[in-house]
């Protein structure tokens, strides 16, 4: 708290704040903070440990605000993962290169992240962990300045064409102002009980009910994960009709079919 209190008097105004916050919070806790810019802004950020909760003999942390868990595989890999159900198991997002061993995530040094189903792991030097407070808070600075450059250029409205399947979600989509899923802005239709939006994974995402975004439910979706960098209307190949994730053990794991027809302008 001392060291977050000193670097606030030198600190830009964003990062101030961030520092302020993190003096004014009461000792212990065991922050962990994970950085993974500009790819992954949805699991950047403070990660608060889970009491009483382990994973392979390891404790368990859980980002503040976000879908992240932190946590240790089987195989003794540091992972974090945007579904609490695969805490424990192999998988998630992010993981570290070589096996622990018994050392803390912030003593890793080599870490992969997941790229979506065409780059698949990943190495990449800007994902890190750790857990000195005034570094996690200039991360948590470089996530919001990111964020507002990349909300410069947001298109308020979007149409998507979907002949045949779901042509119910066709037409129109507007920006809705203050709101965001995952660290990017959302759309509404008009007219009709569409939304756009991304999931804890990185892809865009359509769905035909507003309820339905939380479990990232969606007909149509972007072909790979890149809402970080790319809007929907940039996006050149869309899927539709797909199943889970795979990694929850459940039943419904259909195959996401790529349709040449969906297209986003706008």
């Amino acid at each position: 708290q001392a060291m977050a209190s000193r670097a606030a008097a030198r600190a830009p105004a964003r990062l101030r704040r961030l520092l302020s916050s993190l003096a004014a919070a009461p000792p212990g806790g065991a922050g962990m903070w994970v950085r993974s810019l500009p790819r992954q802004p949805q699991v950047t950020g403070r990660y608060g440990l889970v009491d009483g909760r382990s994973a392979n003999s390891q404790p368990v942390w859980r980002q503040e605000g976000g879908p992240g868990w932190l946590y240790s595989s089987t195989e003794g890999i540091w992972f974090v993962t945007v579904h609490e159900f695969c805490v424990g198991k192999t998988g998630g997002i992010i993981g570290c290169l070589e096996e622990h061993k018994g050392l803390p995530p912030q003593d890793m040094k080599q870490w992969k992240r997941w790229g979506g189903p065409k780059s698949g792991w990943t190495p990449d030097e800007a994902v890190a962990t750790t857990n000195d407070a005034e570094v996690g808070a200039q991360w948590e600075a470089a996530k919001e300045q990111q964020l507002e450059q990349r909300l410069a250029d947001v298109p308020p409205v979007l149409a998507l064409s979907s002949p045949g399947a779901h042509a119910a979600l066709a037409g129109k989509y507007s920006l809705v102002a203050g709101r965001a899923n995952n660290a990017q802005p959302m759309w509404r239709q008009e007219g009709g009980p569409g939304w756009l939006y991304a999931d804890s994974f990185g892809f865009w995402r359509f769905t035909d009910a507003e309820s339905k975004i939380s479990d990232a439910g969606s007909v149509i979706q972007s072909a790979d994960i890149l809402a970080p960098s790319h809007w929907p209307h940039q996006i050149t190949e869309w899927k539709r009709d797909g199943g889970s994730c795979g990694c929850d053990g459940g039943e419904n794991k259909a195959e996401w079919q790529l349709d040449t027809q969906v297209a986003v302008t706008a």
